[in-house]
């Protein structure tokens, strides 16, 4: 979802928090949202992405 409060720059820092979260979780049903993310065209989205699988064994 895009929050009208968020800028572009604030958006990206809450979706890396948001993986790191559901990483740090351990719960399965976040690895679909994480693997996908891996694509993400913002780096830092990725690396957070990658950094989760890894973190996962994903």
């Amino acid at each position: 979802p895009r929050f009208w409060y968020i800028g572009q720059d604030g958006l990206c820092v809450w979706k890396c928090n948001a993986l790191r979260a559901m990483a740090n979780s351990g719960d399965q049903k976040y690895h679909e949202y994480i693997k996908e993310a891996v694509e993400n065209p913002d780096q830092n989205i990725r690396n957070t992405a990658l950094w989760a699988c890894q973190q996962l064994g994903i």
